[in-house]
């Protein structure tokens, strides 16, 4: 069906240990849509992991102003680059150059995602309104793996940390041993990488969606992401993939 129109998504729902009033949660999040669909927003999604029962209870309660439905289930995957791909492994992959690269990139991606429900495809209108709004997104943001007359893949990616930042609070004593270990071989000899440490931010690139005409040129391009992101000073690169994919 039609799927133009305002999507506004929930982010976060937490609440402080010490707050005992029966209910606070269920409160904010019903103010949150009431006023998400005052200003006439079309859905409302949310994030949630499936082993996050309070959160899910939360929605599914029948006393929440729009209980939730469950749409889709995706897996998140967070790729740590522990060293830098050759670039004949690359294939040529690169950030776009020019407009005919650019559309052909977005075309590639629509197709690929033309039937799933939560996908909002990239036309030139769309794509210059995240140029607009998103610190930092630019054509840059879209690589390709070249080749023929047309892209053999294409991706989106997005550094979040203007927006917002996932931070370590802390860490258990053997993965604070194991952190430190790794930290400090990454110091000496460069090898792996630096992990971030408590209360630092988890810094990561988010591929907002991938497409590919086969499984070398995707793997191509991932690794062109991977050695980006150690390039850019990241921790990690993350991705999601629908589970009926």
């Amino acid at each position: 069906g039609d799927r133009t129109g305002r999507i506004d998504h929930f982010t976060d729902l937490c609440r402080r240990r010490t707050a005992k009033v029966r209910g606070l949660l269920r409160a904010v999040l019903n103010a949150g849509v009431q006023s998400s669909v005052d200003d006439g927003a079309l859905a409302i999604t949310a994030l949630v992991n499936k082993g996050n029962e309070p959160s899910l209870g939360i929605l599914r309660n029948p006393d929440t102003l729009l209980p939730a439905v469950h749409a889709a289930t995706f897996d998140l995957t967070e790729v740590v680059p522990l060293g830098r791909f050759s670039p004949a492994s690359l294939h040529g992959a690169r950030a776009v150059r020019d407009d005919d690269e650019l559309s052909a990139a977005l075309s590639l991606i629509n197709r690929a995602h033309a039937t799933h429900q939560l996908f909002r495809p990239f036309d030139e209108t769309y794509f210059r309104r995240l140029e607009e709004h998103l610190p930092g997104f630019s054509r840059r943001n879209v690589w390709i793996v070249p080749g023929g007359e047309d892209v053999q893949a294409a991706a989106i990616w997005y550094d979040p940390s203007p927006l917002f930042n996932v931070r370590v609070t802390r860490f258990p004593p053997s993965t604070r041993a194991l952190a430190l270990a790794i930290r400090s071989i990454h110091a000496v000899t460069g090898a792996l990488y630096a992990p971030p440490r408590a209360g630092e931010a988890v810094k990561s690139l988010h591929v907002q969606a991938m497409a590919y005409r086969d499984a070398a040129a995707g793997q191509a391009l991932l690794r062109g992401v991977s050695n980006l992101t150690r390039e850019l000073g990241k921790h990690a690169y993350a991705f999601m993939v629908d589970e009926r994919e």
